[in-house]
């Protein structure tokens, strides 16, 4: 029988600051960041922004480990809702191409993100069936991942 294991996820769709780092540092805001596991290469390879340009405010809140507090329980269907509401507010680029009533992601501007939940601390208790490495993205600089130098213990 396979375990049920909480996940703690940062809900994050941005972050409610921007936080340009100037060196190639994985530095935090905060005194006290949540990471998920241990030191991996690319925290010293790559800073908050990422690649940065028209991405970075999106980088930096995927790489935001700073939310504070109690953290709330979410589930999938809480998920599904909060992407309805993204779908509905036309004041939210996201997507690579837009439309004739939407532009294209990414969001610069979070305020829209920040007002239905970006930044929250949330636990989503789920099933793993399978996790895989994603490739290269602005977020982690375009480097490739090295799945042999990845921690396997958080």
């Amino acid at each position: 029988m396979q375990e049920t294991r909480e996940i703690a996820l940062l809900l994050i769709l941005g972050v409610a600051t921007s936080i340009f780092a100037t060196s190639q540092t994985f530095t935090q805001k905060c005194t006290v960041p949540s990471f998920p596991s241990k030191a991996t290469p690319i925290d010293s390879a790559c800073d908050l922004a990422g690649r940065g340009g028209k991405e970075a405010a999106q980088n930096n809140a995927k790489n935001n480990f700073c939310a504070q507090g109690e953290p709330e329980q979410t589930s999938f269907e809480e998920l599904k809702r909060l992407q309805v509401q993204v779908n509905n507010n036309r004041s939210i680029p996201f997507g690579k191409t837009g439309s004739a009533t939407r532009r294209p992601g990414p969001a610069t501007r979070r305020e829209a993100l920040q007002r239905i939940g970006e930044g929250k601390l949330v636990v989503l208790q789920a099933f793993v069936l399978k996790a895989r490495q994603e490739g290269a993205e602005s977020v982690n600089c375009g480097k490739p991942p090295q799945p042999d130098r990845c921690p396997t213990n958080p």
